[in-house]
């Protein structure tokens, strides 16, 4: 008969998969908002029309959906530690390398960008360098704050980034889990 802890545990293992599930699911929602900004771009190019507000809206999109990537990979990747956790907790010593191999519970503990919100980095710093390269060279002040502004941005996202990995460190050192060590 399962006691209330091990009821907790299962349902605690539950919600932290669907909580990976939920910080996927912004992958395509923001790739098709930037998507539409990069179209948005691509027609004012053609068609002669604004110089800056395009490239502007382009850099602005792609910016804020890397940051947003780059949080919800925190979000899965913490979510991933704890259910390694729950399951170094509820699984007997026989199960660990039965059901998962070793090498699960040794990934969890790196901060790594996973496979799914690889490609979308990619593709959103890909929209930013065409943000950028679409802005007109020449002398005027808003060309150069709009490089500039890349500049922050990009600053901001290496800032973000480092962030992401010092907490996700710091949830590495203070909640190792119990259960026996796999895979060190």
């Amino acid at each position: 008969m399962p006691s209330d802890r091990t009821d907790f545990l299962r349902e605690y293992y539950r919600l932290l998969t669907d909580d990976i599930r939920r910080s996927e699911a912004i992958i395509p929602k923001v790739c098709a908002l930037e998507g539409g900004f990069v179209v948005l771009l691509v027609a004012c190019r053609w068609g002669h029309g604004p110089r800056y507000l395009p490239s502007l809206l382009v850099l602005l999109t792609s910016a804020w959906a890397m940051h947003l990537l780059i949080n919800a990979n925190l979000w899965a990747r913490r979510s991933h530690l704890m259910a390694a956790n729950v399951e170094r907790e509820f699984f007997t010593p026989d199960d660990m390398n039965v059901l998962l191999p070793g090498s699960y519970y040794t990934e969890a503990r790196k901060y790594r960008y996973r496979r799914v919100f690889r490609v979308p980095l990619l593709l959103s710093a890909a929209f930013f360098v065409v943000g950028l390269a679409t802005v007109p060279f020449d002398a005027s002040l808003s060309s150069l704050g709009l490089f500039a502004l890349g500049a922050v941005l990009i600053w901001t996202l290496y800032y973000e980034d480092r962030r992401c990995a010092r907490e996700y460190a710091h949830l590495v050192a203070n909640a190792p889990g119990r259960g026996p060590r796999v895979g060190k």
